[in-house]
């Protein structure tokens, strides 16, 4: 009887941490989807801004305020005819397991919008 319980905890401990590893990387991969979703929106963001300002700083500026995440690198292209915006950061999982695979520099998520500008761009 005494054995059967003991068997019993091991096998316990076992799942519970299978299970804790898997609940783990739910929340990571829920943390990618709401990172990658803010960056698109703030991409997007951004390139409507280009095509109504020509000033650079403020295009930036949209970008990372409408991010989740630590202070991402954007960068801006604009032409006569279009505005472009990239806004990239890096992931880093918190689960142990999918840091093995992605090491320690993380994931490197990257999201464009373009923007065609139609008028008179105002310059502040």
């Amino acid at each position: 009887m005494a054995a059967e319980i003991g068997q019993a905890m091991v096998e316990t401990a076992m799942v519970i941490m299978v299970l804790m590893l898997l609940l783990m990387g739910i929340f990571d991969f829920g943390r990618v989807v709401v990172i990658y979703a803010s960056m698109t929106a703030a991409a997007q963001d951004a390139a409507h801004m280009g095509a109504l300002t020509s000033n650079t700083g403020v295009i930036q500026t949209t970008a990372i305020e409408g991010t989740v995440m630590a202070v991402p690198t954007v960068t801006v292209v604009r032409t006569t005819t279009y505005t472009n915006v990239t806004v990239t950061t890096t992931f880093r999982p918190i689960t142990p397991f999918i840091s093995v695979f992605t090491g320690s520099s993380g994931i490197v998520l990257t999201q464009s919008a373009r923007v065609a500008i139609l008028g008179t761009v105002v310059s502040p």
